[in-house]
């Protein structure tokens, strides 16, 4: 574990754009193997919570859907 990521985060999303800073209540706890699955589509909140890698009240984490939602994450198979 970086001592530097291990603290409370707030992210803000407004107008197409995101930022990162220190603070917060804690009230929503996600595992870094989680915000992978969830920043590249793999995984929604709701998969995520049953791994549990997410915690936090349902509306709080439904909003990490609406902030992350896209396509399906994919690869072509030709190597």
């Amino acid at each position: 574990m970086l001592h530097n990521n291990a603290d409370n985060f707030i992210l803000r999303v407004a107008d197409g754009a995101a930022s990162v800073e220190r603070g917060g209540s804690g009230a929503i706890s996600l595992h870094i193997r989680g915000l992978a699955a969830l920043y590249s589509g793999h995984l929604d909140s709701h998969a995520l919570r049953l791994l549990g890698l997410l915690e936090g009240p349902s509306a709080d984490c439904a909003r990490l859907d609406t902030i992350f939602r896209g396509p399906a994450p994919w690869m072509p198979d030709m190597f």
